[in-house]
């Protein structure tokens, strides 16, 4: 036989009828009497008492007690604290009931302890309970006993089952510190509100399945450090805000002031899952994080700063605004008419985290327990019930913001039939005015922190994180992929020596932490690619070390607002690849957009194993920076085809490629161009032999980039290429504009000398191609011999040294003696030259010397060839 009592009682009824009430010691006084025994269902299943629609008054006191029989409390309302420490029971169930708290430290439970659809306004105190079975708390609702307070302390609980907590609403600290939990941990679409403190703290914590914050609605930090996860943890579709405030973050730079989220050294052999609208408002950290599977934000919204400030209201405050009167005279929750003792009050009881039962205020007695109806649900109900559709339009505010990148939410408390006020946009750089009035939800080195450094004279100040850490992935290693397509980051990606053994994606994100690093990922290494299409991002890019197995791919992406460097004043580039190790190919291309990067593109002594693609580009936006800085770069394949000219300066010092692929546009930089030992084997286009003017354009772009400063070592370079492609005649081209520039940089330099230095060089270019054109010293000779032969005949006889030597006069081979210095046909010391004849001839002796070496020359490097 089981007793029902009449059907209908309402557990938040302040003043049940008598009818309903029952002493709580009868439960276990009716064993006896076979009250309220069951019969036995199966022979492995133990019997149970069962009550139903009950007032328990006083203490059921099963403390110490071994009862071989399953408790199920259906619709029942608690006036004491139910007392189950070191109990040895079959099972215990509430359902749908009420409760001022329940005390089952060290309780051992044969089958499941179950809370479903209950409410516990006070400390639900498991703490190194054995429990055989499951830990339900499915739709359950825990509220501390006082703000801020312990809701659930279950520190090194042992379930052999799963803990189901889908739904539950939790006003204060959910605490599991070293629990085991041998299935699935599901708090799937619950509501945990503890803001600016821990709203679980699960350090330690080793979960045999999965660990699931799905959906959930969180106010304060889910502290999950050390912990263990063996499958997967996913909060996917989770919002989270108002973080636990470090205020100690100062002191350490690797510190976050606030965050959301916290797997620092966490084991997960699964995936973890961040993704599909989940949304923080704070640092999520992963710091040495150890990730078997996938890491997935996709979709995620991560915004450093937490623009609930001041949202999570102490019950005071809580009550100051929506009032603490309460109907029916005010009577306490759970007492007789006109008493306020504590709920169950023990004499030397436990006293566990400032919550046992000596120190247990009776729920629904204190501050904000003004709820329409006088069901006592005070303080935390209001920030479990009303926070959550306030944090629901927080969210939605947010990420209306985001789509823009600029303004954020904040969240002003008011009194609307017990409601959250609507939420309104502000700006990130000025205070609200509540915030400024809260000295209790954030102390003023943290105001300080988080909103004063963001403020100079009106202007915004850079700080190293800019808006602070986003997501905080120091050291993490991720056995499958980290995907964040489609995420929204506000704040920095701080990802220093990150290892991913598969690919990072980022496509289609973005990142706004304008004036500072949007990803800082130093030393990381990625094992396949890289990639980060079409990514908008505010802020720069910090890459240096990092080593990537296949390509890093930005291709359609703008980068625009870098930071600059903390200790001088020149700016940071958008990307800074220094020092990176590429497995294929460095991307900075245009796609179904063009590439921008307003800070230049840095990539000193990095090495690319096939190629450098910064076709479609748009580099640099300020001509007293660096475009693109690629000092020492190793690559096979460069390929320099800018869509504009690059708007600042360009070094090509030390690259070294194989093929170069380049355009005009690139060569128009409107900075100073670095060619010093830059050395390219072949263009992606080979000049043809008979593409003079192709040569002669190369030329213009060579004058044109180095400012018309004297360099010999590009031409040097040009002419190297062309000589080792067989095309000789276009680098003795380039080699005589070199010594043409070289000459001209010396006449600088001589200012009394000058005019002589130029006609020198001028006769050198123009009769031997600075000995580069032998051809032309030949055809120099022949005419130096026809004109000389024509004075010759015309002038005037000369006279003859010797009369008794009898040879015929022939101007045409007494010229050819003087011309060539070599050859003697004999008429040169037969005749006697005077007045202009023998200046004249003296000029066609030194001529034929320096032609005719010339020449010999010329003869001699073409018979070696």
């Amino acid at each position: 036989m089981t007793e029902t009592g009449a059907r209908g009682l309402d557990v938040f009824d302040p003043s049940p009828p008598r009818a309903y009430r029952m002493p709580a010691a009868d439960v276990l006084r009716g064993l006896g009497e076979g009250a309220f025994r069951l019969g036995l269902r199966r022979p492995s299943v133990p019997p149970v008492i069962r009550v139903e629609d009950r007032f328990l008054t006083g203490v059921l006191d099963l403390r110490a007690v071994e009862l071989n029989y399953l408790l199920e409390f259906v619709r029942c309302r608690f006036e004491e604290v139910p007392d189950l420490r070191q109990g040895r029971l079959a099972g215990v169930v509430f359902s749908g009931c009420r409760l001022p708290g329940l005390w089952g430290r060290n309780l051992s439970s044969a089958n499941e302890v179950s809370l479903s659809g209950s409410t516990v306004e006070g400390l639900v105190d498991l703490t190194d309970a054995d429990i055989a079975g499951s830990l339900v708390l499915r739709d359950a609702r825990l509220v501390a006993p006082t703000p801020g307070g312990l809701a659930l302390h279950a520190d090194r609980v042992k379930l052999a089952g799963a803990l189901l907590a889908q739904g539950v609403s939790v006003s204060g600290e959910l605490r599991m510190a070293g629990a085991q939990v041998g299935g699935n941990c599901n708090f799937s679409s619950g509501s945990l509100n503890n803001p600016h403190a821990h709203s679980v703290n699960a350090t330690g914590m080793h979960v045999g399945g999965n660990l699931l914050f799905n959906n959930s609605t969180i106010f304060g930090t889910v502290l999950l450090a050390n912990a263990r996860v063996d499958s997967a943890l996913t909060l996917r579709g989770a919002s989270v805000a108002a973080g636990k405030v470090d205020e100690e973050a100062g002191l350490d730079p690797h510190a976050d002031p606030t965050s959301t989220v916290v797997l620092d050294r966490v084991t997960v052999d699964g995936d973890v899952q961040l993704d599909r609208e989940f949304s923080s408002a704070g640092t999520v950290r992963m710091v040495n994080a150890r990730l078997g599977g996938t890491l997935s934000l996709s979709g995620g919204h991560f915004d450093a700063e937490d623009h609930a400030l001041g949202d999570g209201v102490d019950s005071a405050e809580a009550a100051a605004e929506s009032g603490s009167d309460e109907p029916d005279g005010g009577e306490s929750d759970g007492a007789e008419p006109g008493s306020a003792k504590s709920a169950g009050a023990e004499p030397g009881g436990d006293n566990q985290a400032g919550a046992g039962p000596s120190n247990v205020k009776q729920a629904g007695a204190g501050p904000g327990s003004g709820e329409p109806g006088g069901n006592g649900f005070g303080g935390g109900a209001a920030g479990g019930g009303a926070g959550s559709s306030g944090w629901v339009a927080r969210v939605e505010a947010a990420r209306t913001a985001a789509a823009g990148l600029a303004g954020t939410v904040r969240a002003r408390v008011g009194k609307e039939s017990g409601e959250t006020a609507p939420v309104r946009a502000e700006s990130a750089l000025e205070p609200s005015e509540p915030v400024a009035k809260k000295a209790g939800a954030a102390s003023g080195p943290r105001l300080h922190r988080l909103m004063g450094d963001r403020q100079s004279g009106g202007e915004r100040v850079a700080e190293p994180t800019g808006f602070g850490r986003a997501l905080h992935l120091d050291g993490a290693q991720v056995g499958g992929d980290l995907i964040a397509r489609q995420a929204f980051v506000r704040g920095q990606i701080r990802m220093v020596d990150l290892q991913v053994k598969g690919s990072l994606t980022l496509d289609g994100s973005a990142l706004d932490n304008p004036r500072a690093d949007a990803v800082l990922g130093n030393r990381s290494n990625i094992g396949s690619n890289l990639t980060a299409r079409e990514v908008e991002v505010a802020g720069g890019l910090e890459l240096r070390g990092v080593r990537i197995g296949a390509n890093l791919d930005l291709r359609g992406s703008r980068i625009t607002q870098p930071g600059r460097y903390r200790h001088m004043p020149a700016g940071k580039p958008s990307l800074d690849v220094g020092g990176a190790v590429i497995g294929r190919d460095l991307i900075c291309a245009g796609g179904a957009k063009e590439f921008v990067a307003h800070g230049g593109v840095r990539a000193r002594r990095a090495q690319v194993g096939r190629m450098a693609n910064f076709s479609g580009a748009v580099l640099g936006d300020k001509l007293d920076s660096h475009a693109l800085n690629a000092l020492g770069l190793q690559v096979q394949e460069l390929v320099l085809t800018p869509v504009s000219p690059p708007r600042g300066d360009v070094t090509l010092r030390q690259v070294r490629c194989t093929s170069l692929d380049d355009n005009e546009n690139f060569w128009s930089a409107t900075g100073w161009i670095d060619l010093e030992e830059f050395r390219y084997d072949s263009l992606r286009n080979p000049i043809d032999l008979r593409d003079d003017d192709e040569v002669d354009r190369r030329l213009r772009w060579l004058r044109q980039a180095m400012r018309r400063a004297y360099r010999p070592g590009p031409y040097d370079q040009f002419a190297d290429m062309l000589r080792a492609c067989g095309n000789d005649e276009h680098a003795a081209t380039v080699l005589v504009e070199k010594q043409r520039l070289r000459y001209r940089a010396v006449a600088e330099g001589r200012r009394w000398l000058r005019p002589l230095v130029l006609l020198w060089s001028w006769l050198q270019r123009s009769m031997v191609g600075y000995g580069y054109r032998p051809a032309r010293a030949l055809a120099w000779l022949v005419v130096s011999w026809v004109l000389g032969s024509v004075w010759f005949s015309v002038g005037e006889p000369l006279e003859v040294i010797n009369s008794d030597d009898r040879l015929p006069w022939n101007p045409w081979l007494f010229t050819i003696d003087l011309v060539v210095p070599i050859v003697d046909f004999g008429n040169k010391n037969r005749w006697q030259l005077a007045g202009a004849s023998q200046w004249i001839g003296a000029g066609l002796i030194v001529t034929g010397w320096v032609l005719a070496t010339t020449v010999a020359a010329g003869l001699t490097r073409m018979l070696k060839r």
